[in-house]
């Protein structure tokens, strides 16, 4: 995945090279996360519900041509989920059902190629690279303290998007994405891998 994601970068750093117009900008919007399944030996989730947070940052754009352009973001992004947790005893029988809730805050680097279908109207896809800046969870009436300290929570997260927008004659935008993690997030166990929906309003400077 790592390699593929360097890849990718590394040729649209070459497309970037070859633009004909550049353009900074700022966006900020909604995002809905979740996680996927996780496989902790001692609880069992009952299906990863979605929380609401937000994202903010900034905006490069690189105009290839009339059809494509290349866009390059860093954005701050609050992600997480909420699920009703079960507690198993050490024979696996379940115990009691409690609400569990995590939050993630995130460095992003998003990197889209969008085609333009029509005037203003486009379809976009790419990887993106994100860098936990925090994590912590919190259950009803659990000690979540050490859940997520440096030794079982990776920092690095990888990712790839895909979503249509629509850039306005004033230089605004819109812009929804779905962005599917495509590693797991912690150290020992498998799953809780991020997904979002995504919604921005963004403007252009330039």
């Amino acid at each position: 995945m790592k390699k593929l994601t360097s890849i990718f970068v590394l040729f649209m750093l070459c497309l970037a090279a070859n633009a004909q117009v550049v353009q900074y900008g700022i966006k900020a919007g909604i995002n809905w996360s979740g996680e996927s399944d996780h496989e902790y030996p001692a609880y069992t989730f009952e299906g990863s519900g979605y929380t609401t947070g937000f994202a903010f940052g900034g905006v490069i754009n690189f105009q290839l041509s009339h059809s494509f352009d290349l866009e390059a973001d860093l954005m701050y992004s609050m992600q997480g989920m909420k699920d009703d947790l079960t507690i198993m005893n050490e024979n696996g029988v379940s115990e009691r059902t409690v609400d569990y809730k995590i939050r993630s805050h995130y460095m992003n680097i998003p990197i889209a190629l969008k085609y333009f279908v029509m005037d203003g109207l486009y379809i976009e896809c790419g990887p993106q690279v994100g860098y936990l800046l925090s994590k912590k969870d919190e259950a009803e009436n659990i000690d979540m303290t050490n859940s997520f300290d440096a030794s079982n929570t990776k920092k690095t997260d990888f990712s790839f998007f895909g979503g249509l927008g629509m850039v306005f004659k004033n230089k605004m935008f819109i812009d929804a994405r779905y962005i599917q993690g495509m590693t797991d997030t912690s150290k020992l166990y498998k799953g809780g891998r991020n997904r979002t929906f995504q919604i921005v309003l963004g403007y252009y400077f330039n």
